[in-house]
């Protein structure tokens, strides 16, 4: 039932509760999630910079080879456990983030600021996958622990995409909820 854990050669350990990832049903911000289930959320950016995009970046973002873009690495954490490494990717169009300290500011509320730049919609992508080490190294895991790695396009009332992340969330931390019904 996800109560006990048992290590081979140490013994059986209760388990730290898995947080609920309720991302796949709303959009709402990290911080406001983590703080609805009472924990301290944190994050850590690991790097802000500008660069030319990879051609994965080219194809989600609609850039072209010579646009350069803005990249985003974060650790975000709840009561200073890391529960996921998210790397993002910006058009150039957005470099107001630049600006800002994205320790503490939302980056979503900061892309709303400008109706050009507001994510409305977003497409995420799952998929099982075991860390690598530079991910293992973020997330305090074991290289080839199981992650839920998960793809998202973020579009504008356009239809244009703004954002493109892709973040690694570790299965012994977190679980989600998805929502689906008929119309």
């Amino acid at each position: 039932e996800g109560f006990l854990t048992r290590i081979k050669g140490k013994g059986t350990f209760v388990s730290k509760p898995k947080v609920t990832q309720d991302f796949m049903r709303k959009l709402e911000p990290f911080n406001e999630q983590i703080e609805k289930m009472n924990m301290i959320p944190k994050t850590k950016v690991i790097c802000l910079s500008i660069v030319p995009p990879t051609p994965d970046v080219q194809e989600n973002l609609k850039v072209s080879a010579d646009e350069n873009v803005i990249f985003l690495s974060r650790i975000r954490y709840a009561n200073d456990e890391p529960l996921v490494q998210v790397n993002t990717y910006l058009p150039f169009s957005c470099a107001e983030v630049l600006k800002h300290d994205l320790c503490e500011e939302s980056l979503y509320a900061i892309l709303a600021k400008n109706e050009s730049s507001k994510i409305v919609k977003v497409l995420r992508k799952l998929e099982a996958v075991n860390a690598e080490k530079d991910i293992a190294k973020y997330l305090n895991i074991n290289v080839g622990t199981a992650v839920q790695l998960t793809k998202t396009v973020g579009y504008n009332s356009f239809n244009n995409p703004i954002e493109y992340s892709i973040a690694w969330y570790p299965g012994n931390k977190n679980t989600f909820i998805i929502e689906l019904s008929l119309d």
